[in-house]
């Protein structure tokens, strides 16, 4: 699958360059806006349900409680989020390691969809990679293959570049590999 990527090496002034004419207008039109590390998982959950809902995600993308308390257990990994008068409007989850930021998961209310707060929670997130000395930034692909998938096309609004991204696999256990495919196929309907 196509993943897009943004490279920190470059300038500010660079990158602000590769931005889509949207993406730096809608910047620009909410830079008052703050971005903090928030820890708080209750407001991410609830969250993100309710975005998950709203794209009509199937089960594979809703996480326990315990996956989030992991993820905000391991070191480099932050929960960001953009206030909003009284509460969140948009926060995410990423992975910044000595080199690679990754963008893993995200969540919004309706008023940050209309007002595209997305957009500056990535920026900044951007820059505190670079911060932090991070290299590249993978902002991963779209929930489909198709070039036209509408996630896809968000984040290429930010970079023009992408990779191949690969997932291999080894089994090393074809009858129990078989059995586990045979249940996620029959809770899912989709072959894994």
């Amino acid at each position: 699958r196509s993943v897009v990527i943004l490279d920190l090496l470059k300038s500010r002034e660079e990158r602000w360059a590769d931005y889509s004419a949207t993406a730096r207008n809608c910047i620009r039109r909410e830079s008052q806006l703050t971005v903090n590390e928030n820890p708080d998982i209750d407001a991410f959950i609830d969250m993100y349900a309710l975005t998950m809902d709203r794209n009509r995600a199937s089960g594979f993308y809703y996480f326990s409680r315990g996956y989030y308390d992991q993820l905000l257990s391991l070191p480099n990994v932050h929960l960001f989020s953009i206030k909003g008068a009284s509460a969140p409007l948009s926060m995410a989850w990423f992975m910044m390691s000595p080199d690679i930021a990754h963008y893993h998961l995200s969540a919004n209310t309706p008023e940050s969809l209309k007002r595209n707060v997305n957009y500056v929670l990535l920026d900044r997130a951007f820059e505190s990679a670079k911060e932090r000395g991070c290299q590249w930034f993978l902002l991963g692909g779209g929930r489909t293959n198709s070039p036209e998938d509408p996630l896809f096309r968000f984040k290429r609004k930010f970079s023009s570049e992408t990779r191949t991204f690969y997932i291999g696999s080894l089994v090393l256990v074809p009858d129990v590999y078989t059995r586990y495919n045979k249940i996620w196929t029959q809770k899912t309907g989709q072959f894994p």
